[in-house]
């Protein structure tokens, strides 16, 4: 006879962030629809939560339920919004959940509304960050992967770096606290410093890769595309933008 009907289990989680910077609706479909096909396995069943903590208060609230059937006209599923408990009432209204964000989980208590300064450049990528779980930040043996990673699978090197001696295939992704070694063809996801290490990197022998990131700052397919494409390559931070050089 079962004990029950279900079981609460918690488990770690990849979710992509889009942080809204701003909406006005006919240049934020242009520019998702822009970013879907540069990389669309990365969206394919890939849900994502819109970060509103960029918007200096709530009146800022753009309309939700657009913004919502624009990210689906585009392709891109929305699960749940992200923000202080300022926002709970924009959100909730418009029938959606909120995530409270990191700071305001941990204290309760609500930042100050200051305007944001803010600068806009050409709108090439959706800027996104990946939520990882934190580390106790005891060193641990780098992660070994003999096999081939496969699509669909993911794999997690947690407060260590991965090493995987055969090739990533595309709609696979690998993740790591650390650095990432790839001793083939890179035709999926690689997210080094995932727990927030900026120093991390990814080399790979072969660079086909759908989208890299490190530290929450990302590069897809089609600006990696050029002389290093398909050629041995180190990925790493400048500032906040990934640079990618050859080996």
């Amino acid at each position: 006879m079962s004990s029950g009907c279900f079981k609460i289990k918690s488990n770690m989680l990849t979710l992509s962030i889009l942080e809204l910077h701003r909406y006005h609706p006919r240049d934020f479909l242009s520019q998702l629809r822009e970013t879907v096909n540069q990389s669309p396995k990365f969206f394919e069943q890939n849900p994502i939560i819109v970060s509103l903590e960029r918007l200096s208060s709530p009146a800022e609230t753009p309309d939700l339920k657009a913004l919502v059937s624009d990210c689906e006209e585009a392709g891109v599923q929305v699960i749940a919004f992200r923000g202080s408990n300022a926002f709970r009432g924009v959100v909730t209204d418009a029938g959606f959940a909120l995530v409270l964000a990191a700071a305001s989980a941990r204290s309760g208590e609500e930042k100050e509304n200051k305007p944001v300064e803010r600068t806009y450049t050409k709108p090439a990528v959706v800027e996104m960050q990946l939520q990882q779980p934190e580390y106790d930040g005891v060193a641990k043996p780098g992660m070994l992967v003999l096999q081939p990673v496969r699509s669909g699978q993911r794999i997690y090197a947690q407060g260590t770096d991965l090493i995987v001696l055969s090739t990533v295939s595309g709609g696979a992704e690998v993740l790591a606290d650390g650095n990432i070694h790839i001793y083939g063809p890179l035709r999926g996801r690689a997210i080094a410093g995932a727990s927030g290490d900026a120093n991390a990197r990814i080399f790979c022998q072969q660079l086909q890769a759908e989208l890299l990131s490190i530290a929450g700052s990302i590069i897809v397919n089609e600006d990696m595309q050029g002389p290093r494409w398909g050629q041995s390559v180190q990925a790493y931070l400048e500032g906040d933008r990934i640079k990618l050089s050859l080996l």
